[in-house]
C-alpha cells in the first residue's frame, strides 16, 4: 500500500476527526446553553435555589409558581403577579404579621375607667376610654403616658388613643368632694329636687356631695294648700321655682320658702274683693267730690 494519501482520503479523515470532536464537545455546549435553575425576578435576573431576595416584597396577586430548596437549608419562595402590573414579583409566601400594642388603663378606688386593665390594639387602630367619679368624689387628674390632661379634656369624660403605634398607659385619680348641696326648708310645706350635670332629678332628703365644678339644678314643689314663694341664697331672694347653678366649686346652701295659698304677701281673691267693694271705692269717690268742691270754692274766692 502506498504511504502517500490521496486528496480524497485526506477529506474523509478530516470529516471523521471533526465528527469525533463534535461528539466530545456536545455535552459541554449543552450545559453552557441552559439557564441556571431558579425563578426570574422583576429585573429579569435568575434567582438560584437558596439565593436570598428582598426581605419585604411588595404587591399582591395570584400564585404562579412555588419553588424551594429541597435541602431545607434555604427559604422557599413563590412567584406572584400583581393584577395591576404585568411584572412578576417575588414574596416569601408568608401572611403579613399584624403588630399589636397594649394600652394599660387603671383607676383608683374613687373613680372608674372602661375598658379597664390591659387592652390589645392593632397597629394603626384607635381605642376610646371613658372615665367617671364615684358618688361623693370627683376626678382630680387623668394621666396619659405620664402627662396630665387639661381640665377641659377631663370634663369630656373620655380619651381616645388614635393611630396607635406604641404601648400606652392611662390612669384616673379621684378625690373626695368638699362641695356639697344643702337645701333648708324655712317656711311652709313642700319639697325640692336636684339634678347634677343635667342628669335625672332626685328628691332632696339630706346633704349631697357634689363633683367638683358640677352644674346643679334645683326645683321646688309645693304641697296641697301651699304655693312656692321664693328661694334665698345668702341675702338674695330668687323668685323662680327652678334654678341652675353653674360650675359649683364651694358648698352651696339654698333656703326654700313656701306660703299658704292666701298668704305670703300676695293679694288673694277675697282680699281684692274686700278692697274694691268693702269701703275702698266709696272712699275714692268721696275724695274726688271733696277735691271738686274745693276747686269751685277757690275760684269764687279768687
Amino acid at each position: 500500500m502506498s504511504a502517500v494519501k490521496t486528496a480524497s482520503e485526506k477529506r474523509v479523515l478530516t470529516a471523521i476527526a471533526a465528527a469525533v470532536l463534535m461528539i466530545i464537545l456536545m455535552p459541554a455546549l449543552s450545559q453552557m446553553a441552559e439557564p441556571a435553575a431558579g425563578i426570574g425576578n422583576a429585573d429579569g435576573n435568575n434567582i438560584s435555589q437558596g439565593q436570598e431576595t428582598a426581605s419585604e416584597p411588595t404587591g399582591s396577586g395570584s400564585l404562579i409558581e412555588w419553588r424551594g430548596d429541597a435541602s431545607g437549608e434555604s427559604a422557599a419562595y413563590c412567584l406572584t403577579k400583581d393584577p395591576g402590573n404585568s411584572v412578576p414579583e417575588v414574596s416569601d409566601g408568608l401572611p403579613p404579621v399584624n403588630k399589636e400594642y397594649y394600652i394599660t388603663a387603671t383607676s383608683d378606688p374613687l373613680t372608674s375607667i372602661s375598658p379597664e386593665g390591659k387592652a390589645a390594639v392593632q397597629k394603626g387602630n384607635s381605642i376610646t376610654f371613658t372615665f367617671s367619679a364615684d358618688a361623693g368624689s370627683y376626678i382630680d387628674a387623668v394621666i396619659v403616658d405620664g402627662m396630665h390632661l387639661s381640665q377641659a379634656e377631663i370634663d369630656r369624660g373620655s380619651y381616645t388613643f388614635r393611630n396607635v403605634g406604641m404601648n400606652h398607659t392611662i390612669w384616673v385619680k379621684g378625690a373626695e368632694s368638699e362641695v356639697t348641696l344643702t337645701i333648708a326648708m324655712v317656711e311652709g310645706s313642700g319639697y325640692a329636687e336636684y339634678s347634677v350635670d343635667y342628669g335625672p332629678f332626685t328628691k332632696y332628703t339630706t346633704i349631697v356631695s357634689l363633683p367638683d365644678r358640677a352644674d346643679v339644678t334645683v326645683r321646688a314643689y309645693a304641697d296641697d294648700g301651699y304655693q312656692f314663694e321664693r328661694w334665698r341664697v345668702g341675702a338674695t331672694p330668687l323668685p323662680d321655682p327652678e334654678l341652675l347653678f353653674y360650675r359649683i366649686a364651694v358648698p352651696l346652701q339654698v333656703m326654700l320658702y313656701f306660703a299658704e295659698e292666701d298668704e305670703g304677701g300676695l293679694m288673694g281673691e277675697n282680699e281684692g274683693n274686700d278692697i274694691l267693694g268693702g269701703g275702698f271705692l266709696p272712699l275714692m269717690i268721696g275724695a274726688l267730690l271733696l277735691t271738686t268742691a274745693g276747686f269751685f270754692i277757690l275760684r269764687k274766692i279768687l
